[in-house]
């Protein structure tokens, strides 16, 4: 058993409340549960514990962001953070990226074995 319009409503009240933030000109990136921003929000709209607010996860100092749910973070404490959705997450580097961004009609081939 399964409330579609329930999921369906929830989902839609999350878009409205977003899009705000998600319009805005300094929005670099936007997933499900997540908003890159250039601009730092107000101290009133985050915390880690009430509920609809939202909770800041880190702090980028440089971010590629190449297709949805691909991209890299070099963070202000020198961790990076690499998501990338697809077979080769393998290859998948830094390095790999600021490559892409040079050229982005480079192609790779690249050699895979998965069992499916």
């Amino acid at each position: 058993m399964s409330a579609v319009q329930l999921s369906a409503a929830i989902t839609a009240c999350a878009r409205i409340y977003m899009y705000p933030f998600i319009s805005r000109s300094d929005c670099y990136y936007t997933d499900t549960d997540s908003i890159f921003l250039g601009n730092p929000l107000s101290d009133d709209l985050i915390s880690s514990v009430d509920l609809g607010k939202f909770k800041l996860e880190c702090k980028v100092q440089n971010g590629i962001f190449l297709a949805p749910k691909s991209y890299m973070l070099e963070l202000e404490d020198d961790k990076t953070i690499i998501r990338h959705k697809g077979l080769a997450k393998n290859v998948v580097t830094s390095d790999w990226f600021k490559k892409i961004l040079d050229n982005l009609k480079l192609m790779d081939e690249i050699s895979i074995s998965a069992n499916f």
